[in-house]
Parts: C-alpha cells; sequence; structure tokens
C-alpha cells in the first residue's frame, strides 16, 4: 500500500495534488491514498511521523525560514521510513536532493513524471520500505512502524505494546502473532511477554536477572530464557 503526504506552499498546487494523486492511484489500480496535502510543515511533520505515511512528496521553496530540503534532511536524520519526491520549480538544488537520498526531482508542474514515478514506486521500490515495516492496528487507524525504531515488545492485560524511539503504540494483536509477523532475529524474548530489539540491549545484570535497554528501560529475564543471556556474546 502506498500512503502519500504533500507540503507545498502554494494552495493552487494543493488543490491539484487533492485531485490528480487519488486519480492516479485509481487509474493504475495502485492500493493506496492521499494521507494529507498541506502547506503546514508542523502538519506535515507530524502526519509522518504517526508512521502512516511512506512517500512524501516536497516543494523545496516554502515561503519560509523552513524549506522541504530542512524537512528532508529531518526525515533522513531521525530515519522514517519513506521515500521523498521532490516536485519543485527550484533546478539548482538538484545535488542536494542526492544526499538525502531523493527518489526523484521533478520539475513543477510534471503531473506524467510524477504519475510514473508512484506507478514505479507501487511495482517495485516501495516492497523495499514494506519489509523494513510492519502495519498495526491502533483503534481506527494502521499505524506502519519501522524494525528499526523498535525498543521492544510487550503484552500486558488484552494489549501489545511497541515501544519505539519516537513513541508507543498500543493494539490488541496477540504478542505471538504479532511477532510471527515481524520474523526478524533481532527480536528476542526475555520474558513470556516481553521481546527485546537486540540492538538496543545496553546491560544484561545477571546477578538480579534483569536487562536494561538503551532508553534506560529495565525489564526482568523469565527463568526460560535466562540461558540466552548467560551466553549474551552469542546475540
Amino acid at each position: 500500500m502506498i500512503n502519500i503526504a504533500v507540503l507545498d506552499d502554494e494552495l493552487k498546487f494543493i488543490y491539484d495534488y487533492e485531485n490528480k494523486i487519488p486519480e492516479i492511484l485509481k487509474k493504475n489500480s495502485i492500493e493506496g491514498s492521499l494521507i494529507i496535502a498541506t502547506n503546514s510543515t508542523s502538519k506535515f511533520i507530524d502526519t509522518v511521523k504517526s508512521n502512516k505515511v511512506n512517500v512524501c512528496i516536497l516543494d523545496i521553496d516554502l515561503k519560509s525560514d523552513i524549506t522541504g530540503m530542512n524537512i528532508a534532511n529531518q526525515l533522513r536524520q531521525e530515519d522514517y521510513p519513506c521515500e521523498i519526491i521532490f516536485m519543485t520549480g527550484h533546478y539548482e538544488y538538484i545535488k542536494e536532493a542526492f544526499n538525502v537520498q531523493a527518489f526523484n526531482f521533478i520539475q513543477k508542474p510534471g503531473w506524467d513524471e510524477l504519475e510514473r514515478n508512484i506507478l514505479k514506486l507501487s511495482n517495485e521500490d516501495l516492497k523495499r520500505i514494506s519489509k523494513k515495516t510492519v502495519g498495526i492496528k491502533c483503534g481506527f487507524d494502521v499505524i506502519f512502524i519501522n524494525f528499526d525504531t523498535i525498543l521492544c515488545i510487550e503484552h500486558v492485560g488484552t494489549k501489545t505494546t511497541i515501544h519505539t524511539t519516537t513513541g508507543r503504540y498500543d493494539t490488541y494483536e496477540g504478542l505471538e502473532d504479532l511477532i510471527n509477523r515481524i520474523n526478524d532475529k533481532r527480536f528476542i524474548r526475555c520474558h513470556r511477554s516481553v521481546f527485546i530489539n537486540i540492538n538496543y540491549l545496553q546491560k544484561i545484570d545477571i546477578k538480579n536477572r534483569e536487562i536494561m535497554l538503551t532508553d534506560g528501560s529495565q525489564y526482568k529475564i523469565g527463568p526460560k530464557y535466562y540461558p540466552v543471556f548467560q551466553t549474551w556474546r552469542d546475540l
């Protein structure tokens, strides 16, 4: 599924995006949607940070102190799993686009070129992104979470909570079912109700049978899983 967010300072282009992107998706039978088209940088960033978006279309000159290139740099620095397409009239920034690993740089208005890019993403490149993420149902939303950002996953009561570097997400999906869908060797069990991402493992307290993650959170090591952590060098 391809979920798109657009940031542009011109209301005319926002209106065009709101009409043309759904047309492109429908015409090419692409499963997906336009999540937001806005001239507000804060609304755009909040939407991307909600993990609902995997394709960002940005103008560069936003008629403010913040540019589209600034936004793209922020997304890359914070490791959000999305493709970036610049659609702009400022071709002088094309070299900088490579620094943020932009998928493409399109001269405005380039609707035919944008359609080709969206089609290519849906057929090929988006599969690469999807392998790094898992979609979970949170209320009425489906949130896409990058594996690399997951600290740990725990089941408490009737809910499974995914703790990430950017926040926490609750779902009613069972812990075992979620781990089976993730199917990644980075996640190991330390307790019957907790899986941790070993990339965020900071300390193993053998005496007290506890582990600490890089964010300072601590979890007990269950008796059944203790031998794994005794041989922690093999993790």
